[in-house]
């Protein structure tokens, strides 16, 4: 009965240490090297303009997961806020002089985990978004 006791203790003590092993090894599988899927910048409401915008940045590497992002607008750079999902997004808010809708936007992207880092520049037009989520189009006779 005594050698069951200690042969019992004996394997639970093994099967510990096999479970305490595997938590960081999954963990470590799961952070991978970041990279930027997307981006965008825009502002939400119904206005043509706004003096104040956001940008996105959509990844697969999960803020849990350690990963950080800073974005920068014309030498101001904010660390962006990061949401959990199947697809991460990181987001920074920035305040500017009055700009229209459409207008060119160009920012920089730093995404950084353990694992390593990536970077973006890029210009993309101000996107105005509604309220109920739809995106207007361009009007063709204001080129005009």
């Amino acid at each position: 009965m005594i050698k069951t006791m200690i042969r019992r203790r004996i394997f639970l003590l093994v099967l510990a240490a096999f479970v305490v092993a595997a938590i960081p090894a999954a963990t470590a599988a799961q952070t991978s090297e970041p990279t930027i899927r997307a981006d965008e910048v825009g502002y939400f409401g119904n206005l043509l303009s706004t003096r104040q915008f956001d940008v996105f940045v959509y990844s697969r590497s999960q803020p849990r997961a350690g990963t950080h992002v800073t974005i920068c607008v014309t030498g101001v750079c904010k660390k962006a806020k990061g949401h959990n999902g199947a697809l991460a997004w990181y987001m920074a808010s920035f305040t500017t002089k009055k700009i229209p809708m459409w207008a060119p936007i160009t920012y920089s992207a730093v995404m950084s985990n353990k694992t390593g880092r990536t970077s973006t520049k890029v210009t993309r037009e101000l996107l105005c978004i509604h309220n109920d989520g739809t995106t207007p189009e361009p009007d063709p006779q204001a080129a005009d």
